[in-house]
């Protein structure tokens, strides 16, 4: 937690550890009969057995800007996360990114270009709503400038479903946030 170097090294460890897992998921898929796994992908079936440990992983890097932009950590963190978010997906293995200025700074081009499925929440202008939501999106009526103050956990949702839609999340705080963390471990 935090932008310090310590923490920014330790962030770039954890993205070689799941790239380090990517491999070792892409081996055990490439290992099992087509008819366990014909398009080479991680299944609810297959997660659930223990024995192949392809179980869901999720990662969050939150104000990712200060990873992007760090001089030293910047460049690989970003490279880890290209390849994470490419192939990740399919080899049950998730990376969230959150940022309030998903610019071509705070956000690599080569990360943003490859992220599926994208939230924006309250933006105040069409350049921010795009940012996030893709290229001309406000142009096309998917707005997330429309929310006000007491909208707060209600944004656009595109990527995880066919048509943009409107979603509500909820705060969690950090002691909320540790007991989920406790239980799913």
């Amino acid at each position: 937690s935090g932008p310090d170097d310590e923490t920014l090294a330790a962030a770039v460890a954890s993205l070689e550890e799941l790239d380090a897992e990517l491999e070792r998921r892409a081996k055990v898929i490439r290992g099992l009969p087509p008819t366990l796994c014909p398009e080479n992908k991680v299944t609810p079936e297959l997660a659930k057995r223990r024995d192949l440990r392809l179980h869901p992983i999720g990662a969050f890097i939150d104000e990712c800007q200060e990873l992007f932009t760090h001089p030293e950590h910047g460049p690989r963190a970003a490279e880890l996360c290209t390849r994470v978010i490419k192939r990740g997906p399919a080899l049950g293995i998730h990376l969230v990114l959150a940022t309030q200025r998903p610019d071509s700074k705070s956000l690599p081009t080569r990360v943003s270009a490859n992220v599926g499925i994208r939230l924006c929440l309250r933006v105040m202008g069409q350049l921010e709503n795009d940012m996030v939501l893709g290229t001309s999106a406000y142009r096309n009526g998917i707005r997330a400038t429309t929310f006000g103050p007491k909208d707060k956990g209600i944004g656009y949702l595109v990527g995880a479903a066919d048509d943009p839609q409107i979603v509500r999340s909820y705060y969690i705080d950090a002691p909320t946030a540790a007991a989920i963390g406790q239980r799913a471990r």
